[in-house]
């Protein structure tokens, strides 16, 4: 996915970088090897841990964006759930998440919305 850093700050672990995508902006941990600077870069966006919450929305519209308590709000189409693992389709990109509730599998095909913990940016050359 095509990224524009905003900010970065310094944390235990790696930097954080708030970034904005086509659907979005959020803040998310920096996994690149090297150090994030402002502007566009192209990226991988991972969901390190398990999503806390899901829903199903009518909304037609993909987004990233921050919600409570520091998490992160993802909504797109679930492409698919095998083993705990789902994958949600967010514009022309499919981020992968570990989920237990098994009623995900209910889901394929629909629009929902995902809250995770956070998020890892790993950049990539084209």
């Amino acid at each position: 996915m095509r990224i524009e850093v905003l900010e970065i700050a310094p944390r235990s672990g790696g930097p954080a970088v708030r970034f904005a995508s086509p659907h979005g902006t959020a803040w998310s941990r920096w996994r690149g090897d090297d150090a994030p600077s402002p502007g566009v870069w192209t990226a991988e966006i991972d969901v390190p841990d398990e999503a806390v919450a899901w829903r199903r929305t009518e909304n037609a519209s993909d987004f990233i964006c921050e919600g409570r308590a520091g998490q992160i709000d993802i909504c797109g189409t679930v492409e698919f759930f095998e083993d705990s693992t789902a994958g949600i389709r967010v514009g022309g990109d499919v981020i992968l998440f570990e989920i237990t509730d098994e009623a995900m599998e209910d889901a394929l095909d629909s629009r929902v919305v995902i809250t995770v913990p956070g998020l890892d940016l790993y950049p990539y050359a084209l």
